[in-house]
């Protein structure tokens, strides 16, 4: 008599590890986008945000964040955020205050 083959137990499945992320620039930018891993875009990330900002309960992995400094040039920025890394930065030329001040009297 032939005895049926077992069923081999699944592996259990990996949990989701979940963290947060901060944002930040110098000296500020507008955060327009943010896709994790697969090239999805995260939906809380949606308005007008300006750094520095924390989004909450991320999953560990690869973010790309695309800033757009005072002068709007954008520069997006690849990410690794873990349990211990939780930054994404940028850094912009500071804005020249005489233009800044200028665009707003006219």
């Amino acid at each position: 008599m032939r005895r049926a083959p077992q069923p081999v137990p699944s592996a259990p499945l990996p949990a989701v590890i979940v963290t947060y992320i901060n944002l930040n620039a110098s000296p500020w930018a507008r955060v327009l986008k943010i896709t994790g891993e697969g090239g999805r875009r995260l939906e809380e990330q949606t308005g007008e945000h300006v750094t520095p900002m924390r989004l909450e309960s991320l999953p560990t992995g690869h973010y790309d964040v695309t800033f757009a400094g005072p002068d709007n040039k954008q520069q997006v920025k690849s990410c690794e955020i873990t349990l211990e890394q939780h930054l994404c930065a940028a850094t912009f030329d500071e804005p020249d205050v005489k233009q800044l001040l200028a665009g707003e009297q006219r």
